[in-house]
């Protein structure tokens, strides 16, 4: 089901050379664990009374399934990545803002964007990203040291169970992101094998 749902969004002209077949498969994959966690969080804001959830998943989980339909209609993929890493990289600094700042339990989230932007959009990707995120983490630290007073926006007897929430999701969500990654890569190793057996025997 989930591998015809990625084939789904892979335009054709992708499946003629390995690499990019690859590549798009990647980003598609990633695109569809994201809006799927971009569901499970906003039924959570809800139920939780967190606007600031609201404010950053219901417009991510917009731009995912825009930059799916993106990649689809044959969108250059660089062009649908710096769209998708600017929003996550906004969603999560707002869901951070919301959530007490740099002392959020949700800070971590910061380093999950580096690392999906590696295994999707490459080294180059990956490295402007680190950057950008490690500026927003800066810039939380820096108010934070200022005393800045970052508000709490969620119904607060929550907060055990939705910090746990957050921390199992980040885990599912980077082991879900590498699981795509590495049924790609082992699908591609297959078939190079298969087509490098298959010239052994008839050349």
């Amino acid at each position: 089901m989930f591998k015809k749902l990625i084939q789904y969004f892979i335009p054709d002209h992708f499946t003629t050379n390995e690499e990019e077949h690859r590549k798009a498969k990647i980003t598609v994959g990633a695109l569809l664990v994201v809006a799927y966690f971009n569901v499970n969080y906003i039924i959570i804001s809800i139920l939780f009374e967190y606007a600031g959830g609201l404010y950053s998943q219901v417009p991510l989980f917009i731009v995912s399934i825009s930059c799916l339909m993106l990649f689809k209609n044959k969108v250059f993929p660089k062009i649908v990545h710096t769209f998708f890493f600017i929003v996550c990289i906004i969603s999560i600094a707002i869901t951070v803002y919301f959530t007490k700042g740099y002392e959020s339990f949700i800070t971590p989230w910061i380093a999950s964007t580096p690392i999906v932007a590696l295994l999707v959009a490459g080294k180059r990707g990956g490295i402007i990203t680190l950057v950008v995120c490690s500026l927003v983490l800066i810039g939380f630290y820096c108010l934070y040291l200022d005393g800045y007073s970052f508000p709490e926006g969620y119904n607060l007897k929550y907060k055990n169970i939705f910090s746990f929430t957050t921390n199992i999701g980040l885990i599912l969500i980077l082991y879900l992101v590498a699981i795509v990654f590495e049924n790609t890569k082992n699908t591609v190793c297959r078939q190079s094998n298969l087509n490098f057996s298959l010239r052994s025997v008839y050349c």
